[in-house]
């Protein structure tokens, strides 16, 4: 059997080491001189009896990997697959191919599409702490993404995040909104938004796709309160109450609405 995993985040290229692994004991080995390599476009493929047909628009040769020695191995650097959907294995020897051993290609990539914008307004008025909803403008195509992490960063070229505040799913373009409840933070700090899917999961990867926003802190001025309050009850059966509430004004109103 054979395998490849792609270390290329670029769609469409793939960077990685291809194997080739048989039996110990394999004595069929002895004629291979070597394996060629194939790029190939299958639009099917059946098994049945160890039998493998299958059906190609194109194919076409890559390279290929000395029999000769345990390392049966290949480094494929920055290669473009183009519309290519499999690998195709031949031994090959004098008297020709046998094979193939087919392996499909799983092109890792990071999601070609960024949100589209971020938006929140502190609604508390204590200094350094934040409550108030985060709306999430998604991308227009989801195709590629697995959902999107919200996160906290110092400045708007973070790599990394300093707080990770939820992982949230997708929604089909709908806006994402996202509850913050008293949460603590340092001054200065960024809200980051970012799309992520299975091969490119932090910042770092998506960084190219993020949305910065800065943080502004509500720093209300909490109004003055009554001089004071009085009430008398003037209803005498029992668990009703009647009566006026006095009221006295504080010294200043100026934040009182």
């Amino acid at each position: 059997f054979v395998t490849f995993v792609d270390t290329n985040i670029s769609k469409g290229t793939i960077s990685g080491t291809f194997s080739i692994y048989i039996q110990l004991d394999s004595s069929f080995e002895l004629d291979i001189v070597n394996y060629k390599i194939y790029l190939a476009n299958l639009t099917s493929i059946s098994i049945s009896d160890n039998d493998i047909d299958y059906d190609y628009i194109t194919q076409v040769y890559l390279t290929s990997i000395n029999s000769i020695g345990s390392d049966l191995t290949l480094t494929l650097s920055d290669t473009n697959i183009e519309d290519f959907t499999h690998f195709l294995v031949y031994s090959s020897n004098s008297g020709g191919n046998t094979g193939p051993v087919i392996l499909e290609i799983e092109d890792a990539f990071c999601p070609e599409y960024s949100i589209r914008n971020i938006e929140f307004v502190d609604t508390n008025i204590l200094s350094n702490i934040l409550t108030g909803i985060v709306i999430i403008k998604p991308s227009l195509y989801e195709n590629d993404i697995d959902g999107y992490k919200l996160c906290l960063g110092k400045t708007s070229a973070s790599t990394t995040c300093n707080i990770t505040v939820e992982t949230l799913p997708k929604q089909s373009k709908f806006n994402i909104e996202f509850p913050i409840l008293d949460l603590e933070f340092d001054q200065n700090l960024y809200f980051i938004a970012y799309p992520y899917n299975k091969y490119c999961e932090n910042l770092t990867l998506n960084i190219k796709k993020s949305i910065y926003l800065p943080i502004v802190d509500n720093k209300g001025t909490v109004p003055n309160l009554p001089t004071s309050v009085s009430f008398t009850d003037t209803n005498s059966p029992p668990t009703y109450i009647q009566g006026d509430i006095s009221i006295t004004k504080p010294n200043s109103e100026i934040n009182i609405k």
